[in-house]
């Protein structure tokens, strides 16, 4: 029987060496974790109303009034939260059966493509919500919620804010891919990628 070692699988963006600056890096990456603690705040809460809403509904006969409202508002406090800090993880889905077999120097020029790609998406997502906010102040009232009438206007900045602080950490990414196509840099997302593999036993 041959032991296999298993790479810490949570290492993060924070732990890799090719960063533009280990200061700067280090800021962003605590940034993104500690606001990703509101998303798990607003979930554990989120849970917990959709519990007592639908014991409510089925055993009481009396839900929580206004409870789509309150959800959808925590779906996007949730998820905008989170999006940057599962960046940094580098928990974001990925589809790697042939980008496994690339080269160091080939996987970097990929990281490039899709850093970029991956940056002015977002950017411009981050752009159209924060242009959405502006014009909403400038010219009010704006769009609210369908029951209690709430402003959408702080959710929508608030999910732009969250797409801004992911694009500058998909910005980190994309630094690490130009150093690891020059060969100057390890490619800590494919490192990352092999650690979620189940060795199998070998004689």
């Amino acid at each position: 029987m041959k032991s296999t070692i298993i790479p810490d699988k949570n290492r993060s963006v924070e732990n890799a060496d090719q960063s533009p600056s280990p200061n700067k890096t280090n800021m962003i990456n605590r940034l993104t974790r500690y606001w990703s603690y509101l998303g798990m705040a607003v979930l554990m809460g989120m849970v917990l109303i959709v519990t007592v809403d639908v014991a409510g509904r089925y055993f009481f006969n009396s839900p929580i009034d206004g409870s789509t409202d309150i959800i959808e508002i925590m779906m996007i406090l949730m998820v905008y939260s989170s999006f940057a800090y599962g960046a940094t993880e580098n928990k974001h889905v990925r589809i790697d059966f042939l980008y496994n077999r690339f080269s160091p120097v080939l996987k970097g020029y990929v990281d490039i493509l899709t850093s970029i790609l991956s940056i002015l998406i977002v950017v411009l997502i981050s752009w159209k919500l924060g242009e959405r906010a502006v014009t909403i102040i400038n010219n009010p009232p704006g769009p609210t919620t369908s029951y209690y009438g709430w402003e959408l206007m702080p959710f929508i900045a608030f999910a732009a804010f969250g797409s801004a602080l992911l694009a500058i950490q998909l910005c980190t990414w994309l630094y690490a891919s130009v150093k690891l196509a020059f060969g100057k840099g390890t490619n800590f997302q494919g490192s990352l990628n092999e650690s979620e593999a189940v060795p199998s036993p070998q004689e």
